[in-house]
């Protein structure tokens, strides 16, 4: 998914949809132009109030941009909710009289990741810290450190325990 197409995406849902919205996932860093890594899904959570309807209308989006409607992928939610204090890690890229549309700073865009860490979520992670120290954005390196030892402690696939390493030294 490219840049264009995103901020289409997103724009035509602030006008569309009540609310506060997410973008996470591989869709970020394209939207930020950090990397040009081709995804095939928008992962998008909503807030808690949305309904079926809202879930339809994301599908109504996707088709009318050309997209197949399995392009939306709402369970990043599920990883989300999960992450402490994640409502104080968001960062807003698009508002309009509707919606509100939000993406995760470079913290909540790492420790999303670091959970199952594959080659392409630690690549993702690296290019989330090129931006951030680009464009000065702050990266809590104590907390996401201290989630990596704790990770650490019963990883046992040494690729992961060298990515986890890596970034480490990378934060």
């Amino acid at each position: 998914m490219e840049k264009k197409l995103l901020e289409k995406f997103i724009h035509l849902l602030a006008n569309k949809v009540d609310g506060k919205w997410i973008i996470i996932g591989g869709s970020v860093l394209p939207l930020l132009e950090a990397s040009f890594r081709h995804t095939q899904d928008i992962d998008i959570v909503g807030p808690s109030s949305s309904t079926q309807k809202d879930t339809l209308t994301l599908m109504e989006i996707a088709q009318s941009l050309g997209l197949p409607i399995e392009a939306i992928n709402q369970a990043a939610s599920f990883f989300l909710y999960k992450i402490p204090n994640w409502e104080k890690e968001l960062v807003l890229i698009h508002k309009s009289p509707k919606a509100s549309i939000f993406r995760p700073s470079a913290t909540l865009y790492i420790l999303l990741k670091l959970k199952r860490l594959s080659e392409t979520d630690f690549e993702d992670c690296m290019k989330m810290i090129e931006y951030a120290k680009i464009h000065k954005e702050s990266i809590d390196k104590k907390r996401i450190q201290k989630i990596i030892h704790t990770l650490l402690k019963k990883e046992t696939s040494e690729p992961k325990i060298k990515r986890l390493k890596n970034l480490i030294l990378s934060t």
